[in-house]
């Protein structure tokens, strides 16, 4: 159980939030002093900073633009990866374990998107618009409201038009929305009727849910006043709305999270001791506690649903997304209308106090193990339902994000998943916007430009459906090499050497690198007339400091943007290299500079570098005929 517990993210974040704090001084940082002590893992230096970084020798400055320049090589509305608006096909369908819309039988639809948590959920009109466009231009066509509920059930009527306006913008503009009844809302005992001072503890209310009619009564009543809210903006109800088509009922359920905070209440121990006719105590992986786990579930889930369908939401139905019983016949899969499921690389591990620095990631590279075991083959996509992942990431500062695009979408095409939701774009509303002072943290894509150069892997291979069968991604455990051939994208991950995958080769030098070649216009890349190119080192914060020379243990975050040094020598084996021109690109798409080529047996040959002549991080380049 290690091993899992690992995988799946403890839901509440609150307010500890590292990822956008500000060197201004933030209520969310909670950053310690350098001289914080760590308990190191055997073999970690460990208990003082050993490892700062900063600009300099190693690292460059990056600057992280958010917005996309409109019909820039970054632009991926070029794609029309969205059908605007959402709903325009109707509700949407399982079929055969694929989605459908009901106006387009017999075509299956992916879904490939980002989290919003917090207070990402209530932007101001304004920035609502501005990020609608931009999620287009990266090529999302899905958003998950995540971490919402709570703002939504105790905040004014603002806050709640922030909100209708957002999904009504982004449904206008081709992207479709899934959520949950319930993630972090608070809940106090006394309105379940209990006269107990105090909350009732997040995980705790999700099993309640299942096993105390007051928690069910409460679940029931926060989703009425939700699925019944009319949006101003569009004139419909959510349980209306064929752009909102997949809906969960809890996040992150299971009786095994959190289960220190349900061991010792009393209405859970009596809930078991009635499940099972016998005096015994409820205790984690002993006795029936599985046999338990799979009941409150189901109660769950036929429950739940059925409330929903009363009320008339014709959105399909699921739950239990971060358990592991999800192949065929599995505990209560059969119950759902399509299957869901969480998983994480290097997710933080808290070494003093929950969501607080100092924290530790694995920082592995997951080539050498081949991933999660979900990436197995078969492992639980079935014929039957549809199969969703609505949070995954490479968390940082793990160096190994790069990678985690190609990875990811590779195998989710090669399994035939149905929906991707990297968690999370971002966890606040001053993540949206341009800030200097942002660094990449945990999760965050809006202020990691590394992990959304690598989503641009992901919507290539998968959404956009470029990768086709298991032989064109090969992983060499030994070395840790990663390659992918496709027609139209190619990508190699490499701690350093020459190697080759499809018409790229990549020579790279200097640090671990991820290259990413992609066809911009349909054609196969040997024929392509315009192509993007990505090369990745390790982005860091300015000023991180790590008790450990392997950079696992985090003790301080920094602020700003660096790019580890690194270069690779490019050769593409393509049509008419000689009509080809390659342009350095900004974090934006704007073209920096026209990079010198050259033509060698055929091959178009180039050196790219994330230090570039300007002294600013470079990550992408684009490909383009005369």
């Amino acid at each position: 159980m290690r091993h899992m517990q690992k995988l799946f993210i403890a839901a509440f974040l609150g307010q500890v939030l590292l990822t956008t704090a500000t060197a201004t001084g933030s209520s969310t940082s909670n950053q310690p002093a350098t001289t914080a002590t760590v308990t190191a893992d055997e073999g970690e230096e460990g208990r003082k900073p050993v490892v700062t970084v900063s600009e300099g020798k190693q690292w460059v400055r990056l600057r992280n633009y958010k917005d996309i320049v409109a019909g820039s090589a970054l632009d991926f509305s070029s794609q029309h990866l969205q059908e605007a608006p959402a709903g325009k096909y109707g509700w949407l369908k399982a079929v055969g374990g694929s989605f459908e819309f009901e106006k387009r039988p017999g075509q299956a639809r992916r879904f490939y998107g980002v989290n919003l948590c917090f207070t990402a959920n209530y932007p101001t009109h304004e920035v609502a618009d501005v990020l609608t466009d931009r999620l287009v231009r990266l090529g999302y066509n899905t958003i998950r409201i995540h971490h919402h509920d709570d703002t939504w059930n105790h905040t004014d009527a603002e806050m709640i038009d922030r909100l209708d306006y957002l999904l009504a913008q982004a449904m206008k503009k081709g992207l479709y929305v899934t959520t949950d009844m319930y993630v972090s809302r608070r809940v106090t005992w006394k309105e379940l009727g209990v006269e107990r001072e105090g909350d009732v503890g997040m995980d705790l209310f999700k099993t309640l849910v299942g096993c105390y009619e007051p928690a069910f009564e409460n679940w029931c009543h926060f989703a009425r006043r939700f699925m019944e809210h009319r949006n101003p903006y569009t004139g419909r109800m959510y349980k209306d709305e064929p752009g909102m088509p997949l809906i969960s009922l809890i996040n992150e359920g299971e009786l095994f999270m959190g289960f220190d905070s349900k061991a010792g209440e009393p209405i859970v121990q009596q809930a078991y001791r009635d499940f099972t006719g016998r005096d015994e105590k409820l205790e984690a992986w002993k006795g029936r506690f599985m046999d338990f786990q799979d009941h409150l579930e189901r109660r769950i889930a036929k429950r739940c649903s059925a409330f929903l369908r009363e009320m008339g939401c014709k959105a399909l139905l699921t739950n239990d997304n971060n358990g592991f019983k999800h192949g065929e016949g599995e505990s209560a899969t059969s119950l759902y209308d399509y299957v869901d499921n969480h998983f994480y690389i290097d997710h933080p591990q808290f070494l003093e106090r929950s969501w607080s620095l100092p924290s530790r990631c694995d920082n592995r590279n997951p080539v050498t193990y081949g991933g999660p075991e979900m990436f197995r083959k078969g492992y639980a996509k079935g014929f039957s339902k549809p199969y969703t992942i609505t949070e995954w990431n490479f968390s940082g500062p793990g160096r190994y994000r790069g990678l985690g695009g190609i990875l990811t979408g590779a195998r989710a095409a090669v399994q035939d998943w149905d929906g991707l939701w990297r968690f999370a774009y971002a966890h606040t509303a001053d993540a949206l916007v341009d800030n200097e002072q942002h660094f990449p943290g945990y999760f965050d894509v809006s202020t990691d430009p590394l992990s959304q150069a690598s989503d641009r892997a992901s919507i290539c291979l998968f959404l956009r459906g470029d990768a086709v069968s298991d032989d064109e991604l090969q992983m060499d455990q030994q070395t840790g090499v990663l390659r992918l051939a496709t027609g139209r994208t190619c990508g190699i991950f490499a701690p350093e050497g020459k190697y080759t995958a499809g018409v790229l080769s990549a020579d790279i030098s200097g640090a671990p690198g991820t290259v990413c070649l992609s066809s911009l216009d349909g054609r196969d890349l040997t024929k392509s007339r315009h192509m993007q190119l990505s090369h990745i080192t390790d982005v860091q914060g300015d000023g991180n400091v790590y008790a450990d020379t392997e950079r696992k243990v985090l003790l301080r975050w920094g602020h700003g943007t660096l790019i580890e040094r690194g270069s690779a020598r490019i050769r593409l084996h393509l049509d008419h290299p000689r009509r080809l021109r390659v342009y350095e690109l900004d974090t934006a798409g704007r073209r920096v500079k026209r990079l010198p080529t050259s033509c060698d047996g055929g091959d178009l040959v180039f050196t790219v570098s994330t230090d570039s002549d300007e002294g600013q991080g470079r990550i992408y380049y684009e490909i383009a005929r005369r």
